[in-house]
């Protein structure tokens, strides 16, 4: 919500969201280094699981930063990018759905 409030960061963050970040990023670590290994092998897909998982996880977020209006403001380029992103990442996940269907 920091970051929502319409006040500009000039060239320093503000301490409150670098312990934001620093929390959500130890916690992101502890995610991904233990529960990542086990929930891969719960679906019978293996790896692919956890492929599609994050893949949900950063499509959900962009949408979610859409919707909010998080990237309202920003350049042309910028939303280029982002778009071309959510695009490749739903191709890799046609592309891993495919290649499960082969099995």
């Amino acid at each position: 919500m920091l970051l929502r409030s319409g006040r500009k960061f000039g060239g320093s963050v503000p301490q409150v969201s670098v312990e934001h970040q620093l929390h959500g990023g130890s916690r992101w670590k502890h995610y991904t280094g233990t529960a990542g290994t086990q929930h891969a092998g719960q679906s019978g897909n293996g790896a692919s699981s956890w492929i599609l998982h994050m893949a949900f996880i950063i499509l959900v977020a962009n949408m979610w930063g859409f919707a909010l209006k998080e990237w309202k403001g920003v350049s042309t380029k910028t939303r280029t990018t982002i778009l071309l992103g959510i695009l490749a990442i739903l191709l890799s996940v046609w592309l891993v759905g495919y290649g499960n269907s082969l099995k």
